[in-house]
C-alpha cells in the first residue's frame, strides 16, 4: 500500500485527478470509487481528522490507514471501522491490504476484491 501511494503521489501535479476504489476481482466494474485533486487528497493527516476534498472527506496517516468517508467521523483503528454498515467508505491498512469496501469489511487477506488507485495526470 504505501509503495502504491508514493508511486501515485510521485506522478501528480497540481491539477492532476486522483481515484481510488475497490471492486471484485472478477470483474471491471468497481464496487466504490472517490476522485479528486491528487495532491490534496495524498496529504498526511492526523489519526481521525480527515481532510475535505471537494464532497468527500480523506484520510492518509502513514503507519494507520488511507481511505474516504462521506462524512466528517471517522474512527481509524488500523483502518476505520466507523459505522460497518456505510456502503460508501473506503479503508485500507497502511502497510498491508484492504480491510474495507462500503459493507464489506474484513477484507485483510481476501482474494475476491481489488483495489484502484488511478491517476490522470
Amino acid at each position: 500500500m504505501y509503495s502504491d501511494v508514493t508511486l501515485a503521489k510521485s506522478n501528480c501535479c497540481s491539477n492532476s485527478i486522483l481515484c481510488v476504489g475497490g471492486g471484485s476481482a472478477d470483474s471491471v466494474i468497481l464496487n466504490l470509487v472517490a476522485c479528486g485533486n491528487c495532491l490534496q487528497i495524498l496529504t498526511n493527516t492526523t489519526v481521525n481528522i480527515p481532510n475535505l476534498v471537494g464532497s468527500v472527506y480523506w484520510y492518509m496517516t502513514p503507519g494507520v490507514s488511507f481511505g474516504f468517508s462521506p462524512i466528517y467521523s471517522i474512527t481509524q483503528n488500523s483502518a476505520d471501522t466507523y459505522n460497518t454498515s456505510d456502503p460508501l467508505r473506503l479503508s485500507w491498512h497502511f502497510n498491508s491490504g484492504g480491510w474495507r469496501l462500503g459493507t464489506l469489511t474484513s477484507l485483510d487477506s481476501d482474494t475476491r476484491y481489488k483495489k484502484y488507485i488511478l491517476v490522470k495526470y
